[in-house]
């Protein structure tokens, strides 16, 4: 019916420009000390784009997860860690990055969500989590932690190949 159709047609839109193989929206956010940060100013390899929530039960387990994973394998082939904050307070982003040592990840948060986000990602539940290469298209989409390793051992095994 006519009512189905619509909501198919905007789901369409929502995800057009996040497509597998589209260039990442622009970026630019706010870091824990309030400084500002660009998503194409972040070089690396791989970049993994984290939208994620303090308070998201999901988040607690996964985060974590994510930030070991980066630190015995990813953080040495060049992979750089973007967190982004989608809900709760900044106390308690602060309070959860501080609990879970996580060092090194860029964290960012838009505040008076100037950005426009959750429309550009199509972040509608967290965590979600985007993989980008060096020129920030996206290659994988909502990738859980033994995915984004299986893509990753892939990719560098592929890369190594290529260069014998």
């Amino acid at each position: 019916n006519d009512e189905q159709l619509n909501k198919i047609v905007d789901r369409a839109y929502t995800m057009a420009p996040n497509l597998i193989g589209k260039q990442a929206a622009p970026l630019e956010f706010k870091d824990t000390a309030s400084h500002a940060i660009s998503l194409y100013k972040t070089p690396a390899k791989y970049t993994v784009l984290v939208f994620w929530d303090p308070t998201c039960g999901h988040c607690k387990t996964e985060i974590p997860r994510l930030d070991s994973a980066w630190r015995a394998n990813w953080k040495s082939k060049g992979v750089a860690m973007i967190g982004v904050k989608t809900e709760g307070t900044r106390e308690e982003w602060l309070q959860f990055i501080r609990d879970h040592h996580l060092k090194g990840w860029i964290h960012g948060s838009d505040p008076q969500s100037a950005t426009n986000y959750r429309r550009l990602y199509d972040v509608y539940s967290t965590p979600m989590v985007d993989l980008l290469d060096e020129k920030k298209k996206i290659v994988a989409k909502k990738l859980g932690v033994e995915q984004l390793q299986e893509f990753l051992d892939r990719v560098t095994a592929k890369n190594a190949a290529a260069k014998m």
